[in-house]
């Protein structure tokens, strides 16, 4: 049968980890997350790690994974699981198409675009690389049209 149905969409995420953003920013499935640069914060167990925050630098180096999901213990902080390396939605911005095989990178807003295919790969593209598209199937689409697509995650 070549007609194959999913149901749920299964994750595998090698490289999930747990960080901490501010209270007051609200994140969505595949949103890139990059370093504030504040310092580290205690998350588990004397583990640091650095406080996030939405990436808001186009190509930015400083991305080191995608929303995955809240951590819903009963502490007062704001700790979200971030994945950085295996396969999980991205979100793309809006005005992006994208195709399966294509690298992306930080749009600056939170979402991703595609690498320019002019691009010349030095040490600092190479570090802004997050991933590339699996499929061009859109997942999620949001109220303002960016949308998720399934991706190989190799940032971080």
């Amino acid at each position: 049968n070549d007609d194959d149905t999913v149901n749920d969409m299964h994750v595998t995420a090698c490289g999930t980890h747990v960080v901490r953003i501010n209270k007051d920013v609200t994140v969505s499935a595949g949103d890139l997350l990059s370093s504030n640069g504040d310092g580290t914060a205690k998350v588990q167990d004397d583990d640091k790690h650095t406080k996030c925050k939405i990436s808001d630098t186009a190509d930015s180096t400083r991305v080191y994974g995608v929303y995955t999901s809240w951590d819903n213990d009963d502490d007062t902080v704001n700790d979200m699981h971030v994945t950085a390396c295996g396969t999980h939605v991205v979100r793309i911005n809006k005005d992006i198409t994208v195709a399966a095989g294509d690298l992306l990178v930080s749009n600056g807003d939170g979402t991703a675009k595609k690498l320019s295919g002019d691009t010349s790969m030095t040490a600092d593209v190479y570090s802004s690389i997050i991933g590339k598209v699996l499929t061009n199937i859109k997942q999620e689409t949001y109220d303002d049209d960016s949308y998720t697509v399934p991706c190989a995650l190799y940032c971080g």
